[in-house]
């Protein structure tokens, strides 16, 4: 059991990590002795004054402090969490600038698919600036850990929003989805391919600002490889993306996708935002991707009625099943979204996108987490929690499912080829 500091101890380590400015400690202690104040009063008031986050009380009372300095940033308290690692609010100690940091899970730095995941999204990163990305602004490897260090988003994803508030009114979903594509060409005329797009990788800030984040699945193309870019043996076979959003031609193998690929996801996001559900919400991952290489997408106005044919006769374009029947670049679905908005201003249904995000869905956003993830940035590895032990092996055994279902993809989407060579062959020779 973790032993608790106890209140000089406490002050001792605030004063060695500077977290708390030594002119507002004085002001608090006020001259009394030490030992006559709990930590969890001293704690309460310098949280009430904004000199502490909860998160940095807690850890730095398990005696953890060190570990919430990470070179020049100051960890504030967790954000995000994702399979590779957390994401977590932090200040630069001098700029005061706030930022984001994602750091990487220390049982991933032995997994190199992992590790090299990582990598490739602070290569990516490094490579993009637009208003519609976040931006990375810096990378680097404390205590063993690789950190990849962003702009920090004041708001929440989409996903979150449309299940909070429900389906986004056609403004909202229209401006939404109209930064997002600006975002995602910008990176296309880089020689970029996102993978992952989706409403949870779409960001939205309080200003309504909508921003494209977690290039971790990111590819770079060249121009002569975008066409038909050449398969990659090490992820041949295997499923690489979210399965809700994943393009036809990603079910069979994530390596042999382009522009097209994101432009599939984006229409799924589409519906999405504008039904509240997914385009197949299957009851296993399998049949949600064997719905996406085989099944038509219901129309959208068939869950909500009364929306513009246009949207529906875009949404179709975008998700045909065939790439090379999909929009070739994302510049005609930019002007047509234009075309939709310029033709809906003025609406009195109109939403502005800052109101989708109310300062009770960031609270929970920021909320600190449960007991076992303040373990995360300490050096002590067999103080990690069992149920992350759990959570871990639950996340091996679904990944190991995934993989074995895009497998069986792969292996039906050759079959049926094969299958159509042979028949092609017969007719030929019993004309």
């Amino acid at each position: 059991m973790t032993r608790l500091l106890d209140t000089p101890e406490f002050v001792r380590s605030l004063r060695e990590l500077r977290i708390v400015p030594e002119e507002k400690l004085r002001l608090l202690l006020g001259g009394s002795d030490e030992t006559s104040l709990t930590v969890e009063r001293l704690a309460g008031e310098l949280i009430a004054a904004g000199a502490l986050t909860e998160y940095q009380a807690r850890m730095i009372h398990r005696g953890s402090g060190a570990s919430l300095v990470l070179g020049n940033y100051l960890v504030e308290t967790p954000i995000g969490a994702g399979g590779m690692g957390r994401v977590y609010r932090a200040r630069h100690r001098m700029m005061e600038r706030i930022v984001a940091i994602k750091v990487l899970h220390r049982d991933s730095l032995s997994d190199r698919e992992q590790l090299d995941r990582f990598l490739n999204e602070v290569k990516v990163a490094a490579t993009l600036s637009h208003p519609n990305i976040v931006t990375a602004f810096d990378a680097a490897e404390v205590r063993g850990m690789p950190l990849l260090v962003m702009e920090y988003v004041d708001g929440n994803d989409l996903h979150s929003v449309v299940k909070t508030g429900g389906p986004l009114s056609l403004e909202s979903a229209l401006a939404v989805l109209l930064q997002a594509a600006r975002g995602l060409d910008s990176a296309h005329r880089q020689g970029i391919v996102h993978r992952d797009v989706k409403p949870g990788n779409l960001l939205l800030d309080h200003a309504g600002t909508v921003k494209l984040s977690d290039l971790g699945l990111a590819r770079l193309v060249s121009p002569e490889q975008d066409a038909d870019p050449p398969r990659d043996h090490a992820t041949r076979g295997l499923v690489m993306g979210s399965v809700d959003y994943m393009s036809p031609e990603q079910v069979a193998g994530s390596s042999r996708v382009d522009r097209r690929s994101d432009i599939y996801s984006l229409g799924c996001t589409l519906f999405f935002l504008l039904t509240g559900r997914t385009v197949f919400p299957a009851s296993t991952p399998l049949r949600t991707l064997l719905a996406h290489r085989e099944q038509t997408p219901p129309r959208i106005d068939s869950l909500r009625p009364g929306l513009p044919p246009e949207i529906d006769e875009l949404f179709a374009r975008m998700t045909r099943k065939r790439p090379e029947d999909r929009f070739d670049t994302l510049e005609p679905v930019i002007a047509e979204l234009e075309r939709l908005r310029d033709q809906r201003a003025g609406s009195d249904r109109e939403q502005p996108l800052r109101v989708l995000v109310d300062d009770s869905m960031t609270t929970r956003l920021l909320a600190p987490p449960d007991e076992g993830d303040f373990q995360f940035l300490e050096d002590d590895r067999e103080s990690v929690a069992p149920r992350r032990r759990s959570r871990a092996r639950l996340g091996r055994y679904w990944f190991a499912a995934l993989v074995a279902a895009s497998v069986l993809v792969a292996v039906l989407w050759n079959l049926d080829k094969f299958t159509g060579a042979q028949t092609d062959a017969a007719v030929a020779d019993n004309p």
